[in-house]
């Protein structure tokens, strides 16, 4: 297609609806050598998927398949992939850790919790981004039904009555879950219960294919490793 055509294509990406922003993700691509260009019939043609996963040293065993209706949202899309194959981890080393199986990979099985998700600094520190910037994104992959979420808290104590005195007491005793501890009336009881908010749990709504392995040899003469989808 045309530079031309190759533009008016990005419109229907969300948050692409000027001329330079197009440009510059043209440019971007080309940079990248996601796409091919010729000068001489001023013509652009996409880089194929597996070459771009055999540059990026992915694995392609598996995929994350996309509907049309989730390339409108390319950019949480793809946010949520990462999420997603991170929970996907998770959950296979928990599972690791109260099986009988040995323990593949000790950094993934290392985990806090019975149950699969991220803090704040966590997803941060995954999406590269300030962890207020991290939790939006939670929040528009929850919204557009990526990922579910359940919040998570655990009893610590129980007060016979509420003592407002000792809330500075209860947060120089856990200075570092200050921030965390919430009050609650346990209207049955009369008892007031303190408890600390824990991460939430993530639960992964994208499913992931595998892939023939015959779809993905051949590449420049060389064959793909068949191995697990992977994010960098």
């Amino acid at each position: 297609m045309s530079i031309r055509e190759a533009r008016n294509a990005l419109k229907l990406v969300q948050g692409l609806s000027s001329n330079p922003s197009r440009k510059k993700v043209l440019d971007e691509l080309l940079q990248l050598n996601w796409i091919g260009y010729n000068p001489k019939t001023r013509y652009v043609h996409l880089r194929s998927f597996r070459r771009i996963c055999f540059e990026l040293n992915l694995g392609v065993a598996k995929v994350i398949p996309c509907s049309q209706k989730d390339l409108a949202n390319t950019r949480y899309f793809i946010y949520a992939v990462v999420i997603n194959v991170k929970l996907y981890q998770q959950k296979s080393a928990i599972k690791l850790q109260t099986g009988r199986d040995p323990v593949a990979n000790k950094s993934e099985a290392t985990l806090q919790g019975p149950y699969p998700g991220l803090g704040k600094f966590g997803l941060g520190l995954l999406l590269h981004c300030s962890p207020t910037t991290a939790l939006r994104i939670k929040a528009k992959c929850l919204e557009l039904g990526f990922i579910r979420v359940h919040k998570k808290s655990i009893k610590i104590m129980t007060l016979p009555k509420a003592d407002f005195n000792l809330s500075p007491y209860l947060k120089d005793i856990y200075a570092d879950k200050s921030f965390l501890l919430k009050f609650r009336k346990n209207h049955q009881t009369g008892l007031i219960e303190v408890y600390e908010q824990l991460k939430d749990e993530m639960v992964p709504l994208l499913k992931i294919k595998k892939r023939g392995k015959n779809r993905f040899e051949g590449i420049e003469g060389q064959k793909l490793a068949a191995s697990s989808l992977g994010v960098r």
